[in-house]
């Protein structure tokens, strides 16, 4: 029964790997065409304003991580059965995530005005920050729970409904909105992103 159980988890893990590494190749797919598109259609300036923005919320977000992303999965499945322990796990990630994210955000705010001195797009990289800090999160307890397949499946599919739309409206629209349009769409796919991802984790743990 023992070797039956260690199998199983086995192929549970290995199950999930290949998952992440599906989402991992269609991500690069099209942050390649993205990116592609954006080097023969922007200026040098919108392009490098693109590439400026993007890079410091990332590496804000990697940051205030804290390490959560790997810990949640490695820890989540010895804590769960105890209800108690459970939640004060859960207190201490929202609370340390909050005080970090407060911070990274006042960072970016002040970084990327200076990048840009445009409000506008100040605000389009804050609201992109704040919506992919949840999403890393729910990331997180989705892989705790060995969920990769339907994660990694909703994600991808809103990856090509938003490539799809997106490589659409640039043969459309001139090339000087289309920045705007660009962050408008990532900020439509992300909180579409987390209420579906969320709708979805909260199901799982109230039928369980």
């Amino acid at each position: 029964m023992q070797l039956k159980t260690v199998d199983s988890v086995h192929n549970t893990f290995h199950h999930a790997i290949n998952w992440n590494a599906l989402l991992f190749i269609v991500m690069n797919i099209s942050y390649t065409i993205i990116s592609t598109s954006f080097f023969y259609r922007l200026s040098s300036d919108q392009y490098n304003m693109w590439a400026n923005i993007n890079s410091f919320i990332y590496i804000i977000l990697l940051w205030c991580d804290c390490g959560f992303r790997k810990s949640i999965p490695l820890y989540l499945p010895r804590i769960e059965a105890n209800k108690q322990n459970l939640k004060n796990f859960t207190r201490i990630v929202l609370t340390i995530q909050l005080i970090a994210c407060s911070l990274g955000l006042s960072a970016l705010s002040i970084i990327l005005y200076q990048l840009t001195q445009s409000l506008i797009f100040v605000g389009y990289g804050l609201c992109i920050f704040l919506l992919e800090a949840p999403l890393v999160i729910l990331q997180s307890l989705y892989h705790g729970k060995f969920l990769n397949k339907s994660y990694n499946g909703i994600m991808m599919s809103l990856i090509m409904a938003e490539l799809s739309g997106m490589s659409l409206l640039f043969f459309i629209i001139p090339s000087s909105t289309i920045l705007h349009v660009y962050f408008i769409c990532k900020i439509i796919f992300l909180i579409s992103s987390n209420g579906i991802t969320g709708f979805k984790l909260i199901k799982y743990f109230r039928s369980n």
